[in-house]
């Protein structure tokens, strides 16, 4: 999906991932498999430019969250050899970002904040798939395949 993303910048806007200004969003972070497969992705010249300020991702559940920061943290480290936190990740419902404030510590808020003044250029990631679910069973019916005889 990422070299997708890449493929249609470049035709579509003359602009690839790297590119100063090219702002990225995972609304949807998990445990931060996109995020820590664009950092492969970029430039090592131009990294870490990126990953300080052109990188968002948010996360609502905790545990997803602090298992993303450490993923991306990891990620980097392992490109550039030396251990820098994320700033870019926040805990925040993305659905309700621009309707609440944050109702978390003031670190969080201040990169909510960032977040919303950002041009977002590129939005990546796995939408949750089960919204309007009132429980795991709900409309799982309907991906499962039924062979019939």
């Amino acid at each position: 999906m990422i070299r997708s993303v890449e493929e249609v910048l470049k035709q579509e806007f003359g602009k690839s991932l790297s590119d100063e200004g090219v702002r990225m969003l995972d609304p949807f972070v998990g445990t931060g498999n996109f995020v820590t497969r664009i950092l492969q992705e970029i430039k090592a010249t131009r990294l870490q430019r990126k990953y300080r300020n052109e990188l968002h991702c948010n996360e609502i559940m905790l545990l997803p969250y602090y298992i993303a920061s450490m993923n991306i943290e990891h990620a980097y480290l392992d490109r550039v050899g030396e251990y820098e936190s994320f700033d870019g990740i926040c805990l925040a419902d993305t659905f309700e970002l621009g309707r609440q404030a944050s109702l978390f510590a003031e670190a969080n808020s201040v990169r909510i904040e960032r977040q919303r003044k950002s041009e977002i250029t590129v939005i990546v990631g796995n939408p949750p798939y089960n919204i309007g679910q009132t429980s795991e069973n709900d409309k799982n019916t309907e991906s499962i395949p039924v062979l019939k005889e």
